[in-house]
């Protein structure tokens, strides 16, 4: 724990590294507001076509795809290890909108790739509890609700009584299943 006047420190809020950290154009990733990355960027001599890319970003990806994490210090009297980041050189931040473009397309890929996981998750446990759609369908088990805004559903029993719920893909093939098995009936 740092005490005022600790030499090292700065009062007791942060390292006299970390004030000069700031002095050289570095501040922890929050502290980076998107004006503070713009102007940063200009004074960097990032193209106008560079620019007007990183003004349309929203400032996490502007943050992610602008930002070069440049050191560490230690800030608060409790000595919390900081990272501190500073912007880029213009010549990285030239290819910016491809950067994002490329960082949109794996995400969709990876959400796919999750997206497909789920399901397979879901029909798993479908397969699993065959039994309970059946008796769903024939009308044992009592009845269902599915709200397909939230991809909700609701068993109940035949008294009226909740049995039981299930959210997301489970929910979904799980009304997809009975659906499908009701056409076949």
């Amino acid at each position: 724990m740092v005490i005022h006047g600790q030499s090292g420190y700065v009062g007791s809020s942060m390292s006299v590294r970390a004030e000069e950290a700031y002095a050289n154009g570095e501040r922890p990733i929050s502290k980076w507001t998107k004006k503070g990355i713009l102007d940063a960027a200009k004074n960097k001599g990032a193209s106008e076509e560079a620019l007007a890319s990183m003004k349309a970003m929203p400032i996490a990806q502007l943050r992610e795809l602008a930002l070069a994490e440049t050191s560490w210090h230690h800030t608060s009297k409790m000595l919390n290890e900081t990272r501190f980041y500073s912007i880029k050189e213009a010549a990285d931040l030239e290819n910016i909108e491809k950067e994002a473009e490329a960082k949109k397309s794996h995400i969709k890929e990876i959400d796919a790739g999750y997206r497909s996981q789920g399901k397979a998750i879901a029909e798993a446990w479908l397969k699993g509890n065959v039994a309970t759609l059946f008796r769903t369908i024939e009308g044992e088990a009592g009845f269902y609700v599915y709200d397909k805004e939230r991809k909700y559903l609701k068993l109940y029993r035949k008294d009226g009584g909740l049995a039981e719920e299930y959210g997301g893909l489970v929910a979904e093939e799980f009304v997809k299943a009975v659906e499908a098995m009701k056409g076949a009936h």
